[in-house]
């Protein structure tokens, strides 16, 4: 029976495997070269699952991250719209700026609602 190359591959005492490896490649002698080769496919494959799920929990964070930018950037847009119909309202009319409430609604916001749709609806369009 041939040896493969990598039976003759042996570790120094005290040196270090790749980092993520789970152990020492198994060169047994008690063990075939097929028994040996499968047991380091099978550690290989482990490494290749426990990098995937990292992976995978990186793509979530990121996928949250990027959800939360989206709600930001939409409250942001939202908000500017809002101004800017008050802003074109005020203009059109010659009503002097109606100040904003914090929660971004104008004070009188009943009275310019049909004006403030059109004007949102022109801007989306």
């Amino acid at each position: 029976m041939m040896k493969s190359p990598l039976d003759k591959i042996q570790l120094a005492p005290g040196q270090a495997l790749p980092p993520g490896f789970p152990g020492p490649f198994i060169f047994a002698d008690s063990l075939s070269s097929v028994e040996t080769l499968l047991t380091n496919i099978q550690g290989l494959l482990k490494v290749a699952l426990d990098n995937a799920r990292i992976q995978e929990k990186q793509i979530q964070q990121e996928k949250k991250e990027l959800r939360i930018e989206l709600y930001r950037e939409r409250e942001i847009r939202e908000n500017l719209e809002r101004q800017l119909a008050v802003e074109l309202q005020s203009r059109n009319t010659g009503i002097p700026d109606i100040e904003i409430e914090n929660n971004g609604t104008p004070h009188d916001s009943a009275a310019m609602q049909g004006t403030i749709n059109s004007i949102l609806f022109l801007i989306s369009s």
